[in-house]
């Protein structure tokens, strides 16, 4: 940390350089612009700014990066490539310092982050990533995969575990990310309004923060427990009341999301949180998953799922969320349908590569000559080149069984630890900000069966972050009971 703090010193005798050098640039760049008509023009002297504004303390790239995964837009580059931004550019500039922090101060790194369970496990995750990607049907396409999941856990997970050490850094970063989300939401409320709050304008009012409303809601989900815990841990009753406030501002825009998901998963949240009081979380984890199996094993058993094929010209778009509701029920939605499609490839898929799977970033490619066309649909030609719309099942498909297995043991770890830290601290604050993380996680955990964006800067921005948040917690109850 010191070589980077260092440089902080001949940055402030800088100062009274800068503005002349500068303007120069500012110049330079206006007649540029008048030449070629271009904004690129500006990119010299906002870079310049950007990078002044970053190197007085390196701490703003981690807080800005929160404060635009609200705001980030997906962005589509030549040769296929595509970038979430700024997100992924904060990303970027996080890795790198991380990667300057190692190699100059490899041996100041507390010993306790790098052998914390859940350290141990996401990095034996990313390094299945690696390996997966290795013996890729698309090597390429693969090791994208692996660079993106690089830069997200060394910005998310390991710059957590160096930036956030006390509650005012807690505090800090919360309000940068709740100022983001806040604005966004606000919009979008308004915008929907103006359209009468129908499900049918849902996605279009979106733009440009949003690929559509599943996107939406699920950040907004996986939020909610962490606004909770902001307005509850409030010092007076004026700041309590307002933002409970807002907090139910935020809860009927979720409503208005009409994404069935995200609302159940929020609605079971409570209930999780009376499992992790009563020490029932771990039990109830293995009840889950005993029944996912068994579920599964029913359906796949002779060929089961056949029974449920869809009546094709009954499988049609709604334009209603109370006839979505009633669809789902029927066996008739379309979008409910359409996942089983690509469900029953990715079983298929999975029986033919079991271990090493098909690689990372690799379904879409592979899955349409696994499909079985009783369960074609409407949108099944997937002109949004979509995923699977399971995570669990993606793991399997891409990264095989031990990608599964791993995931799986990274999950009842973080259960385990969070389920202890919960009733092992008497302060409320870090007490109730384990349950936030907690609740979360489980939201997300829900929402990834009928989705596949926990790897998205939307979704797995705050899992990465609320993993982080378990070790600091194991780390920090461990030095209060040694200071005891």
């Amino acid at each position: 940390m010191n070589f980077l703090l260092q440089g902080k010193d001949r940055l402030s005798q800088l100062t009274g350089e800068l503005p002349f050098w500068y303007a120069a640039l500012a110049i330079f760049s206006c007649a540029a612009f008048v030449a070629t008509q271009s904004f690129l023009a500006f990119l010299p002297a906002v870079s310049l700014l950007v990078a002044a504004f970053l190197l007085y303390d390196i701490r703003r790239s981690y807080l800005l990066l929160f404060l635009c995964v609200p705001l980030s837009t997906e962005v589509y580059l030549p040769m296929g490539l595509g970038t979430d931004f700024p997100t992924e550019q904060f990303m970027w500039v996080l890795t790198v310092i991380g990667a300057l922090l190692f190699i100059f101060n490899w041996n100041k790194i507390p010993g306790v982050y790098v052998t914390h369970p859940i350290s141990i496990v996401v990095l034996l995750m990313l390094s299945w990533v690696f390996i997966s990607a290795i013996f890729s049907e698309q090597v390429i396409q693969s090791f994208k995969y692996f660079l993106a999941r690089f830069w997200y856990v060394v910005a998310l997970f390991c710059m957590t575990l160096f930036f956030i050490r006390s509650k005012m850094h807690i505090n800090e970063l919360f309000k940068y990310f709740f100022a983001g989300l806040l604005f966004t939401v606000l919009i979008i409320v308004i915008r929907h309004g103006l359209e009468g709050f129908t499900y049918e304008s849902a996605n279009f009012v979106l733009w440009p923060f949003y690929r559509n409303h599943v996107n939406y809601a699920c950040l907004l989900a996986i939020s909610l427990p962490y606004f909770y815990w902001y307005s509850q841990t409030r010092k007076t009753s004026r700041k309590r009341i307002t933002l409970l406030v807002v907090f139910i501002f935020l809860l009927v825009a979720l409503y208005f999301t009409y994404t069935r998901a995200a609302i159940l998963a929020s609605l079971i949240c409570p209930v999780f949180y009376v499992l992790v009081r009563r020490r029932l979380v771990m039990p109830a984890s293995i009840l889950a998953l005993i029944m996912a199996i068994s579920f599964s094993v029913f359906m796949i058993r002779k060929y089961g799922y056949l029974a449920y094929a869809p009546n094709y010209a009954a499988t049609i778009q709604h334009q209603e969320f109370d006839d979505v509701l009633s669809a789902t029920y029927r066996l008739e939605d379309l979008s409910t349908m359409e996942r089983f499609y690509r469900w029953i490839a990715g079983y298929r898929m999975i029986k033919e590569k079991p271990i090493l799977g098909f690689g990372p970033a690799n379904f879409y490619t592979f899955y349409k000559s696994y499909t079985i066309t009783s369960f074609t649909t409407y949108v099944s030609d997937n002109k949004d080149r979509s995923g699977i719309h399971n995570y669990y099942l993606m793991l399997l498909v891409e990264q095989g069984i031990p990608g599964f297995l791993i995931f799986l043991a990274l999950i009842f770890l973080a259960l385990y630890h969070g389920q202890r830290l919960y009733h092992s601290f008497t302060d409320p604050f870090e007490k109730t900000l384990i349950l936030a993380a907690l609740g979360s996680m489980a939201i997300t955990l829900i929402i990834s069966v009928m989705n596949d964006m926990l790897e998205t800067d939307k979704v797995g921005t705050l899992f990465l972050f609320s993993l982080a948040l378990l070790v600091r917690g194991s780390v920090l109850q461990s030095q209060n009971s040694n200071s005891a």
